[in-house]
């Protein structure tokens, strides 16, 4: 059952991306949740299944063109660590996505490719079934900026280090 005492924030993969390739001006404040999520439990990160199929190599192996084996093992780690867990892509958020998908076209909001929207459907579909998901993390400008709309009243936002909560329990 979801803690209260918990904060739970939603990672678009490429908040994942940006960790594994070590983006220094954003591992600081990704470090910090991560870290909270592994070691102190106060912190779940939530993520699509999604996830799994888009983070497939570091930039440095993109450009080298050479797989590391030791990056695979960091990228299986992201889906095997404490503190992650998985929402599995079933019809109920696929639907959502579509339905986002149409509301986007009806809104004149261009651009919100499928596998945008399924990340977008699984928040949505956490936070009205848990109710409890603080923010969505994301470095694409286009879900702060244009896609905000779509969710109702979820806050989309980069990554930033986790202000203690205290247990109204």
């Amino acid at each position: 059952m979801p803690s209260k005492s918990k904060l739970y924030y939603y990672w678009d993969s490429c908040v994942f991306i940006s960790y594994l390739n070590d983006n220094l001006d954003r591992v600081p404040s990704i470090q910090a949740i991560w870290e909270d999520a592994q070691n102190h439990r106060n912190t779940e990160i939530i993520t699509s299944a999604l996830s799994i199929a888009e983070v497939v190599m570091s930039n440095e192996e993109k450009d080298s063109g050479t797989l590391d084996p030791n990056v695979d093992i960091q990228i299986q780690d992201f889906w095997y660590s404490w503190g992650v867990k998985i929402v599995d892509i079933n019809p109920v958020i696929l639907h959502e996505a579509r339905d986002l998908m149409r509301r986007a076209v009806a809104a004149g909001i261009t651009g919100l490719k499928p596998p945008d929207a399924i990340h977008l459907a699984t928040a949505s579909w956490v936070d009205k079934n848990l109710g409890l998901l603080k923010e969505v993390h994301t470095y694409d400008d286009k879900w702060s900026g244009k896609y905000h709309t779509l969710l109702d009243g979820l806050s989309i936002c980069e990554p930033s280090e986790p202000k203690p909560t205290i247990d109204t329990d």
